[in-house]
């Protein structure tokens, strides 16, 4: 397993236990699905080598 392969697993084992703060809702950026702030964060982190 590599560090790509946890990558591609963490949306589907981890989005289920998050509970974004609706604080995070604002008219500006949009409301935050819990989803959509798992694959933000996925996105910038690179997998360590």
């Amino acid at each position: 397993m590599t560090p790509d392969d946890v990558k591609q697993l963490a949306l589907p084992t981890l989005a289920h236990r998050l509970q974004i703060a609706r604080t995070f809702d604002n008219p500006r950026l949009g409301a935050h699905d819990d989803e959509d702030v798992l694959r933000d964060i996925l996105s910038q982190v690179p997998a360590p080598i």
